[in-house]
């Protein structure tokens, strides 16, 4: 049997444990960022491997491919 772990899950434990919390205590909630139905939908749903979904949550850079596969990267914080 295949495990297919959501893009969403892993979004938010990854960020998650980059921050020492819990999934559930990131402010704001990945839905209050992004429409998280559209974003499965167009990475899960399109049939399309070269769908890239690339947006930014809690100070992070989030890339989400059709095949699943989700990078997250600290954004670089601007020079003064």
């Amino acid at each position: 049997m295949t495990n297919h772990r959501s893009p969403l899950v892993t979004i938010v434990e990854e960020i998650a444990a980059r921050e020492g919390t819990e999934a559930a205590r990131l402010d704001p909630p990945l839905y209050g960022s992004v429409d998280t139905d559209a974003l499965h939908s167009l990475v899960c749903e399109s049939g399309s491997a070269d769908v890239e979904v690339q947006f930014e949550y809690c100070g992070y850079q989030v890339t989400v491919r059709a095949d699943g596969a989700v990078t997250v990267s600290e954004l670089e914080t601007p020079t003064a």
